[in-house]
Parts: C-alpha cells; sequence; structure tokens
C-alpha cells in the first residue's frame, strides 16, 4: 500500500489574504461553507447600499435584526448614499 498525502485543502490560506474570493460549484460548494461560517462569527461586517430609500430602509432594519448585542458576535453596520 502506497499512501500519499496528506494534502491541505484549496483554501487553508484563506485567512492569510486581507481580501478572498471564494469561488465554489457544485460540491465545491461544500468546503467553502466552513470559511463562511468563520467569517459569519468573527468578522464585524460592514453592510452598504448605493440605492432606492425604500430598499436603505428594508436593509437597515435587516441588519438590526441580525447583528449580535453580544460583543463577541456578528455585527452588522449598514451605510448608504441616496441620489
Amino acid at each position: 500500500i502506497g499512501v500519499d498525502g496528506p494534502f491541505g485543502t484549496a483554501s487553508e490560506d484563506v485567512f492569510d489574504y486581507e481580501v478572498s474570493m471564494l469561488v465554489g460549484a457544485g460540491i465545491g460548494v461544500t468546503p467553502f461553507a466552513s470559511i463562511l461560517k468563520s467569517i459569519w462569527y468573527n468578522s464585524v461586517v460592514g453592510t452598504f447600499l448605493c440605492g432606492p430609500e425604500a430598499l436603505a430602509k428594508v436593509l437597515e432594519k435587516k441588519c438590526a435584526k441580525y447583528s449580535d448585542v453580544d460583543p463577541r458576535k456578528t455585527k452588522f453596520y449598514f451605510n448608504k448614499e441616496n441620489f
């Protein structure tokens, strides 16, 4: 029996970058689910909108609804620009 490996995943260095782009299709989505979950439980999230006021009201409510009051959890900061 020959064993070759172990091999790391293609995304094992994802947090070594300031910005990462995840592209997964089909079964390739599965490995990225854990990365997205990690981001969800870490990074403060800046939410930005440049669009109509009606959408801004809805998005601002959703940011407030899904922000956790616990400072160790996810917090969404809403930013908008209307013309």
